[in-house]
C-alpha cells in the first residue's frame, strides 16, 4: 500500500492541484470575458434604444379632409420623432409628373412637385407639410369618383434624411423609410353625421339665415326711406351743396384732362 507521504504520491497531488486551479483561473477569465462582451452589448443595445428614441422619424401618409362631404385627400408628410430632421429628401414611384387635371381645372400637382423638388434643409418636430392628393374628378363606369390630379392609386414614397446637419466633421445617421401611400384606403373609408352635432347646427343656421336675409334686406330699404324722410331740412340742404361740389370737381377735372370735350364742328372750322 502507498505511503501518503512518498514522493510520487506528493507530486502527483500537486499536478492535479494545479491542473484544477489552472482550470478554475481560465474558467474563471473565460467568465470575465463573457461577463465584459455582455456588458459591451447592453451598453450597445441602450445606447441606439436611447438615440432611437431621441432621433427624427419622418413619415408619410394619406389622409381624408375633415369635413364629412369632402372627397378631397392630402399627402402630409411629418417628423414624428422629437429631434430636428436635416435634408429631408422625398421621392416617389412611380414618378408623379404634372399632366393637367381631366376636367380641365387647374392642377395642384405644380405645388407638390415644388415642394419636394429640393431636399428640405431642416424640419422641426411636429411639423407637417399638407399637399392635396386626391381631388374629385369625373366617374369611371362603376360610379367611382376618379382622381382629376394626374396621380397614381398607389404610390410608394421614400423618405431620406439625417438626425444633424452635413458640417463640422460630425457623424451623422442616414436614414430611409419607405411608405405606400393607396387611395383605396382612403376610398373605403366611411363617415356619419347627426343633425345635431356642430356640422348639422351649422348647417341650419346657414338655411335659416338664408330665409332671413330677403327681410332683413327689406327692412334695411325701408329704414333707409324713413331716415330720408325725417331728414332735417338743414341736412337736406347741405346734402344738395355738397353734391353740386362733387359735381363741379369731376367737371373741372374733365376739362383738364379734355379741354375740347366742348368744342362743336363749327367751333373746329
Amino acid at each position: 500500500m502507498p505511503n501518503l507521504n512518498d514522493a510520487t504520491t506528493t507530486d502527483l497531488m500537486s499536478a492535479w492541484g494545479a491542473i484544477i486551479g489552472g482550470g478554475a483561473t481560465a474558467i474563471a477569465a473565460t467568465a470575465g470575458v463573457a461577463a465584459a462582451v455582455a456588458a459591451i452589448r447592453t451598453l450597445r443595445a441602450t445606447k441606439r434604444d436611447s438615440r432611437d428614441r431621441s432621433r427624427p422619424m419622418v413619415g408619410a401618409l394619406l389622409s381624408r379632409d375633415d369635413h364629412p362631404h369632402s372627397r378631397v385627400a392630402y399627402l402630409l408628410v411629418r417628423n414624428y420623432g422629437g429631434t430636428v430632421a436635416y435634408n429631408v429628401h422625398v421621392t416617389f414611384d412611380p414618378e408623379i409628373r404634372n399632366l393637367g387635371t381631366q376636367t380641365g381645372a387647374n392642377s395642384l400637382v405644380p405645388f407638390l412637385l415644388g415642394r419636394y423638388e429640393k431636399p428640405i434643409s431642416t424640419m422641426m418636430p411636429g411639423v407637417e407639410l399638407s399637399n392635396v392628393w386626391f381631388a374629385p374628378g369625373n366617374r369611371d363606369g362603376t360610379g367611382n369618383v376618379l382622381n382629376d390630379e394626374p396621380i397614381p392609386d398607389m404610390v410608394t414614397a421614400t423618405i431620406r434624411y439625417s438626425d444633424r446637419a452635413d458640417f463640422w466633421g460630425k457623424r451623422t445617421n442616414r436614414y430611409a423609410d419607405t411608405f405606400a401611400l393607396d387611395l383605396s384606403i382612403i376610398r373605403l373609408s366611411v363617415t356619419s353625421t347627426h343633425t345635431d352635432d356642430h356640422l348639422g347646427l351649422h348647417k341650419r343656421s346657414t338655411k335659416a339665415l338664408e330665409k332671413m336675409a330677403p327681410a332683413i334686406e327689406q327692412v334695411a330699404k325701408d329704414i333707409h326711406r324713413i331716415e330720408d324722410y325725417v331728414k332735417p331740412e338743414l341736412v337736406r340742404e347741405q346734402q344738395a351743396i355738397q353734391s353740386a361740389a362733387d359735381a363741379r370737381a369731376v367737371e373741372e377735372m374733365l376739362d383738364q384732362v379734355l379741354p375740347n370735350r366742348h368744342k362743336s364742328s363749327t367751333d373746329d372750322e
